[in-house]
């Protein structure tokens, strides 16, 4: 993670207690540490619903950097290409959708689409394992012993 670090930007309400406690204890160990953004979810239903969220996400996009929008129909890496390719993306930022998805145009724009597995899980959970992976990332590129092969 190069440059400013690693923005994440989520739909949906608070996170539960358990899982914010997990995500915190990884932000800490990442250096540097990312900025996690929560959206609440739009107030409308359907494609409408989507393309607030998605203006809602476009007006806080960092200028620079690069975008990855996570979607069952994205790429699915494994642990060490997501660890190269995280490293290769400068400023990365991560787009979470709310319940209904994501919006077809911010995953149209986005530089890249990510699947975390044909699984639905619920965001809270995908936003763990989104953190837990580029954890794992930064440990892979600094030969941490918390990755092993």
């Amino acid at each position: 993670m190069s440059g400013k670090g690693t923005t994440l930007i989520r739909v949906g309400h608070a996170l539960p207690a358990a899982y914010q406690t997990l995500c915190d204890d990884l932000c800490k160990r990442l250096r540097p540490a990312p900025s996690i953004l929560t959206l609440p979810p739009s107030l409308h239903k359907g494609p409408a619903g989507l393309r607030d969220e998605g203006d809602r996400i476009r007006k806080i996009l960092p200028a620079k950097g690069t975008v990855i929008a996570l979607d069952r129909g994205g790429v699915m890496l494994g642990t060490e290409d997501f660890a190269a390719a995280l490293a290769r993306w400068p400023q990365p930022t991560f787009i979470i959708g709310g319940a209904e998805g994501q919006d077809p145009d911010l995953l149209k724009t986005a530089h890249h689409n990510l699947s975390l597995g044909p699984m639905t899980m619920a965001h809270a959970l995908a936003c763990l394992v989104l953190m837990e992976q580029i954890y794992r990332a930064q440990c892979i590129r600094t030969h941490h012993p918390y990755h092993r092969d």
